[in-house]
């Protein structure tokens, strides 16, 4: 029976050291971030992942946050239209995530004899880009994208 008990519990430790009991984890912040950046990258003219600052990236409960998601995100985006927002559980645990582009620097250009810079705007169009992702399965929730008023 002690050696029944033992081994027993060595197959659930060993079983959780694998990873066999994931249900429970949470996604960490760089998984997060990774997980805004694949959503909302069809969207930036730049495709350029260092084109953007992060400007929060913390743990809500969906009651803090609904109301934010209630209204629609402008449909002047570039890009393919983003899919329609999932309804957000109040009780629910979230990544809120929420990016902005860099404004314009002053780059030093690449493949040139002479030192020289020029300015760089690497998103004129999405002012800026706010997700909820499932801290649990890494879904998209809801994203508000804000973007530049049609000229």
């Amino acid at each position: 029976m002690k050696r029944t008990s033992i081994i027993l519990l060595l197959l659930v430790l060993a079983c959780m050291q694998a990873g066999c009991a994931s249900s429970n984890e949470r996604l960490g912040q760089q998984q997060a971030l990774a997980i805004a950046w694949k959503a909302l990258d069809p969207n930036t003219l730049s495709h350029d992942m260092e084109s953007w600052e992060i400007n929060e990236a913390r743990k809500v409960v969906g009651g803090e946050i609904v109301s934010e998601f209630s209204m629609p995100s402008k449909e002047n985006c570039l890009g393919p239209r983003p899919p329609d927002n999932q309804p957000i559980k109040v009780s629910s645990e979230y990544w809120y995530i929420k990016v902005l582009p860099h404004p314009q620097v002053w780059r030093p250009q690449k493949d040139t004899a002479a030192p020289s810079s020029m300015p760089i705007v690497p998103e004129p169009n999405i002012k800026s880009a706010i997700f909820l992702i499932d801290i649990y399965n890494g879904d998209v929730v809801a994203r508000k994208l804000t973007c530049q008023d049609a000229p």
